[in-house]
């Protein structure tokens, strides 16, 4: 297991939109459109995870709140946050979510906008994988 993150780029949403798919059925999965829209927006934020030269997930990265952040949990003011954290379903259960995710707190330490004493991770109240990282 070779696991990297890279920033994602306008090339990568075919690639993005295809993991989305594999962890999401398809009325909730969200299209490409969207990705272009999140990737415009987060640029810097947007990364990909790679087992040596194959995709395998990506995750966004948040900081502080905004106007369109309504309900926010308190621990996000001056706070990162990784939401939109997926692993492709075929490398699932194998540790390569563990690892990335490893590799996105080490970035996150790296403070790209800003200090901050935290970082939280969103996810649906229902997966218990999510819940015990």
């Amino acid at each position: 297991m070779d696991i990297l993150i890279r920033k994602a780029t306008t090339t990568d949403l075919d690639l993005v939109t295809h993991i989305e798919a594999t962890c999401f059925p398809p009325a909730e999965a969200a299209p490409r459109e969207a990705f272009k829209e999140r990737l415009d927006h987060y640029a810097g934020q947007f990364l990909i995870a790679f087992d040596g030269d194959i995709p395998i997930g990506f995750l966004m990265i948040g900081f502080d709140v905004n106007s369109d952040d309504e309900g926010a949990p308190k621990i996000a003011k001056g706070n990162y946050n990784i939401w939109r954290f997926m692993i492709d379903k075929k490398f699932q259960g194998k540790g390569f979510g563990k690892k990335a995710m490893d590799l996105a707190l080490e970035f996150v330490n790296t403070f790209p906008c800003g200090t901050a004493k935290y970082c939280w991770l969103s996810y649906e109240s229902d997966n218990d994988v999510a819940r015990q990282f």
